[in-house]
């Protein structure tokens, strides 16, 4: 498959934009609370690899990731999505997060989606890799919450 570098062209859930960026593909998630970031970026990783094809949230995988803070947590997290779909072919519709302590400890996720139906399910870029390239976490001058991911295509 030949990676399409453009950002997708589809509507996007509330939260979500798309980065500019010469050779990957990026994005940047601002969300209330932690959880409510970690739960936008995978899906905007979702919408990157599949655009906005339905996927069903039947199917549940429970997990426990580590990282010294919320920026290796993501990405430990997308690694996990991205992962599951190359050797499992599970879809993650949507995850369930919650943190030991705030900002601190261990990610609790619940990924929720189906097996990979080639006659329902298109995947429409390849990702290779998250990347450590512009991540950052952090809270906003408003309150907010921001992540910054870019993504290797």
């Amino acid at each position: 498959m030949v990676p399409d570098r453009a950002p997708p062209r589809f509507t996007l859930p509330a939260g979500i934009r798309w980065l500019e960026h010469t050779a990957d593909a990026g994005f940047a998630v601002r969300g209330a609370s932690a959880q409510e970031v970690y739960q936008r970026c995978v899906a905007a990783l979702r919408h990157l690899l599949l655009g906005d094809q339905p996927v069903a949230d039947g199917l549940r995988l429970e997990l426990e990731l580590q990282g010294q803070d919320r920026a290796e947590r993501l990405v430990a997290l997308l690694e996990e999505v991205l992962l599951r779909l190359e050797v499992e072919r599970f879809v993650t519709a949507r995850a369930e997060v919650g943190e030991d302590e705030p900002g601190q400890g261990t990610l609790y996720v619940a990924l929720l989606g189906e097996h990979f139906d080639p006659a329902r399910h298109r995947q429409v870029r390849e990702v290779k890799a998250i990347t450590y390239h512009g991540l950052g976490f952090a809270r906003r001058p408003d309150g907010s919450l921001e992540a910054t991911v870019v993504v290797d295509l």
